[in-house]
Formats: structure tokens, sequence, C-alpha cells
């Protein structure tokens, strides 16, 4: 109870229409409960999402299933794209984890990601904390 299971998508697979119709149909033979899973896309897949794209994150969404836009930070998606993309948490990439020690400007992206997604009620994940420093850290910036 209370664990799901990711499942990467490609920004090739979320520009068939297909995406939607075959995540529903493993569902409903799997007898399973969509909110059981997080569809993980990359910020490239992100940035490059068209209306259609949006559209069938939305009907994912619809189904129950959970949107995670991962590893942000490390390609040219802005914060903008936590307003416009139909996402329920940010997975912020390692690289940033890493450098908080050590990195001014990590800190404050991470502190601002934090409060950005503060306000638009989307969850953070640090991924590649592996030291009890980087989760303090971690904690402390946001």
């Amino acid at each position: 109870p209370g664990r799901r299971i990711s499942i990467n998508v490609s920004g090739e697979q979320l520009k068939r229409d297909e995406i939607v119709t075959m995540c529903d149909r493993v569902l409903r033979e799997t007898g399973r409960s969509a909110s059981q899973f997080i569809i993980e896309i990359t910020e490239t897949a992100a940035t490059a999402a068209t209306p259609e794209v949006l559209r069938r994150l939305e009907a994912l969404r619809g189904l129950g299933f959970h949107i995670a836009l991962d590893d942000f930070g490390t390609g040219h998606c802005g914060f903008n794209y936590l307003k416009t993309l139909p996402i329920d948490s940010v997975k912020i990439d390692r690289s940033y984890i890493r450098s908080l020690a050590h990195d001014q400007v990590a800190q404050i992206f991470v502190s601002a990601l934090a409060q950005i997604a503060r306000i638009q009620d989307i969850t953070i994940v640090a991924e590649g904390v592996e030291t009890a420093e980087e989760f303090t850290l971690a904690r402390t910036a946001g």
C-alpha cells in the first residue's frame, strides 16, 4: 500500500494516439488502479510537447495516472513548464543534489523550484540523495 510503479514513457510514445487506449486496456485486463502507477516523462519530451501530447497526458491523468517530470534541470525546460504541463511531481536531476554543498546556483535552483512546486501543488522528488548531508541540504533548500 502506498507504493507506486514508475513507467518511463518516451516522447515518441506520447506522440501516438494509442498510448491512452493501451494504458486503459492494461488497467482493465490486470484489474489494477491507475493510481498505482507514475508515468515519467523526460524534460526533453516535455519541451517538445504538442497540443496533442498535452491532451494525451491530460487523458492519462484523467484515468488516474500520476504524471512526473523526470530529470528536471538537465535541459531547456523552464519553470513556466510547471504551470503549463499536466504534472503531479517533478524529479530534480541528481546533479543538482550532488552540488548543493558547494554550488550556490544549485541551492537557489532547488529552493526556487520547491517554492514554485508548493504554489502549483506539485510534489518534488530529489534524485540521487545518497548521504545524510545530501538529505539535509536538499531538505534545507526546499
